[in-house]
């Protein structure tokens, strides 16, 4: 028995491998069937689907999934009087009759607007009408006949374009962004919105400030409970290469 390796688990504690095969074979698990089990969930198969060109450039915009629905916020090939950004939808392409093909929404979004998804449908936050930051939210969904609808969430306390946004949980954060063009203002502040049973609340309020300098134009993202911003672009204007993560409940006590 001594000539057996050891196995090491997780916090330095160190079992004799018939240890933990006697384990294993009093809880039912075969050791064969647990390495088929880990070599089949390691199989990842991929498959391709060809969508049509995007119907226009996504400078300002966003693509996403509703479902199996893309969607897309772009320019529209007619440039809007206050730079809105049109949208459109298009079924995936094994789903379509024929071929996919874009399909023009009547919902027109803010360019630079901050978007996430959420439970099937997207939110959108801020962003820039005639040149200037707004404070609308939008909550985009698809309705019974697969046209695509926006409805009101309660404005931003502030008006900012280039901005992130993220929901963990039910809340929506929304990070960052420029309240002002001319001249640049950026900002480091937080905002949350709470949902209850899928109902927003009625107002906003104000989270933790960004502990270093303010910046806008980066990635967003949420994962594992955390709020992920990547780059960006600060008041002087220089492309940022970090990462940071907010947290807003604590991990393992710290």
């Amino acid at each position: 028995m001594k000539n057996l390796p050891a196995i090491k688990i997780p916090g330095g504690i160190r079992f004799p491998a018939w240890v933990v095969l006697g384990m294993m074979l009093a809880l039912g698990i075969s050791p064969a069937k647990a390495a088929e089990s880990a070599e089949v969930s390691q199989k990842i198969e991929l498959k391709s689907l060809k969508f049509p060109p995007l119907p226009g450039s996504i400078k300002g915009g966003f693509a996403g999934n509703m479902g199996k629905v893309l969607l897309v916020a772009a320019n529209p090939p007619a440039p809007a009087a206050d730079g809105s950004l049109s949208t459109w939808t298009c079924p995936p392409p094994s789903d379509a009759p024929s071929s996919a093909s874009w399909s023009a929404a009547k919902v027109t979004l803010p360019a630079w607007a901050a978007s996430t998804p959420w439970e099937g449908r997207w939110i959108v936050a801020g962003g820039m009408r005639g040149g200037k930051p707004v404070s609308d939210v939008s909550l985009l969904s698809l309705d019974a006949s697969g046209n695509l609808t926006s409805t009101s969430l309660p404005s931003l306390p502030q008006a900012v374009a280039g901005a992130g946004a993220a929901m963990i949980g039910t809340t929506l954060h929304v990070f960052g962004g420029v309240s002002s063009w001319e001249p640049a203002v950026f900002e480091k502040k937080l905002w949350k919105l709470e949902f209850t049973d899928g109902v927003p609340a009625t107002s906003w309020s104000e989270g933790e400030a960004f502990p270093n300098s303010p910046r806008a134009f980066f990635a967003t993202t949420s994962q594992y409970g955390m709020l992920c911003v990547f780059g960006g672009i600060g008041p002087d204007l220089k492309v940022s290469n970090e990462a940071w993560v907010y947290r807003p409940t604590p991990i393992e006590a710290t």
